[in-house]
Order: C-alpha cells, then sequence, then structure tokens
C-alpha cells in the first residue's frame, strides 16, 4: 500500500529544539575521530551537532491523535479503492 503524500508530523508538537548534552562518550568518541584523522592524515573537516527535540506533551498528544485519525481515514479509503 503506497500512500500519495508522505506523512509529516507537525512542529507545533515541540516546545523546543536544542543542542543535545554533551556525554562523556560523545566527547570520546570525537577524540577517537580526531586521532584517526591525524593518524590518516585526512583533511576531512566536517562537524556535526546533535539535536533534540523537546515535545510539548499537551499538544503533542492532541496534534499527533488529530493526525492518526486522519492516517486512519486516509487508510481505509486507500483499501476501499484497492478492492
Amino acid at each position: 500500500l503506497m500512500l500519495n503524500r508522505s506523512l509529516v508530523l507537525d512542529p507545533a508538537v515541540f516546545a523546543e529544539v536544542r543542542e543535545k548534552p554533551t556525554s562523556a562518550g560523545d566527547v570520546a568518541g570525537a577524540v577517537l575521530v580526531g586521532l584517526i584523522r591525524l593518524g590518516s592524515k585526512s583533511n576531512d573537516s566536517s562537524s556535526s551537532t546533535e539535536m533534540e527535540a523537546i515535545a510539548d506533551p499537551a499538544r503533542y498528544k492532541q496534534i499527533v491523535g488529530a493526525g492518526m485519525s486522519s492516517l486512519s481515514d486516509v487508510l481505509v479509503a486507500r483499501l476501499k479503492a484497492e478492492r
């Protein structure tokens, strides 16, 4: 079963998007990658930052619930059309 449109989560469910706190494991991994780059004489200087989205519990329940209801309507309509 294929849908014509992608399923997308409404960004209004999120109260905040912030940089993910760095753990000791993250720091150790970054150091290891740096040492490997140094040892292989790599000129790759790319970097990335992990982000985390914090959901607003009330909006999340309301918006996701409405989205799931809409999705079930779409799936039922598509299944009926496939008969």
